[in-house]
């Protein structure tokens, strides 16, 4: 068996992730901000479940997870209560209740409340919070919670039910997630910005060889580029006549994936 500590399995699930969040069609929302998209075919084709099977696949044979659910959306369906007063409404991609919510945001007076009564107050009764109509200018930022609420989470309650019973299929993952949610927020959610070039470099160590050597001029050369390579993609420019080797699309992170087989789950997303 060949030594390969174990990076071929963990790219196959990183690719196996990138996928699962692209291309199976059951989220939306912002890269690292993602939302259960509410899709009545997608729950009926136990779509949600293959996600979360093929997450809990990945976690236990040491590959990452998702690392892009919307960070507030995980806490809520961990049973905890985060801060929704100032959620970014650019996570939803429907227009009309961007807006609709967006009016809820922008209302700041005792005549924009009334106003907002009147041509929205039935629709957010509908969404489960029928005191909109004795509501107060200081309810206002509490019910711009309750809708979010209804809308990332008691919406697909459904689909989340299933995504998780899918984790649960695999040694009851979902019930440790549940006790120990702190823990594997890195795993779930985009915890981390991006790699720093002090960062990359640090995971390497030169070893030279003597000085005054053949082999010590064409390891210099090398090293000046991979500095150069290194500021252009940390600066976001590209260094004299070595543009041309460089390919501008490839990140610090990966290319670090590409060269140490490293794990996303020590890289973030």
């Amino acid at each position: 068996m060949a030594e390969d500590y174990g990076g071929p399995r963990r790219e196959f699930f990183r690719l196996l992730m990138i996928e699962l969040q692209s291309n199976l069609g059951i989220f939306e929302g912002k890269p690292g901000q993602l939302l259960f998209s509410y899709d009545q075919k997608a729950l009926a084709e136990n779509k949600f479940y293959t996600a979360g099977r093929l997450m809990a696949w990945s976690i236990l044979h040491n590959g990452p997870g998702l690392k892009s659910i919307n960070k507030e959306l995980f806490m809520i369906m961990c049973g905890q209560k985060p801060d929704l007063t100032t959620f970014d409404l650019n996570n939803f991609l429907e227009k009309d209740l961007a807006e609709k919510l967006a009016k809820v945001v922008r209302c700041s007076t005792p005549e924009e409340l009334t106003e907002l009564k009147s041509s929205l107050g039935d629709w957010i009764c509908d969404c489960g919070v029928p005191n909109i109509f004795t509501a107060s200018m200081s309810d206002l930022p509490t019910i711009y919670g309750q809708l979010v609420t209804h809308f990332i989470y008691h919406r697909v309650a459904s689909i989340i039910q299933q995504f998780t019973s899918g984790l649960n299929s695999c040694g009851r993952l979902w019930e440790v997630v549940l006790n120990n949610w702190k823990a594997f927020l890195p795993l779930f959610t985009n915890t981390r910005g991006a790699l720093t070039r002090n960062e990359v470099r640090d995971l390497f160590h030169i070893v030279w060889s003597s000085p005054g050597s053949n082999r010590r001029d064409l390891e210099e050369e090398t090293i000046f580029l991979w500095e150069c390579w290194l500021i252009s993609k940390s600066q976001n420019t590209w260094c004299g006549n070595w543009t041309i080797l460089f390919q501008k699309t490839l990140t610090l992170r990966h290319m670090t994936i590409k060269v140490i087989a490293a794990s996303s789950n020590y890289l973030g997303p």
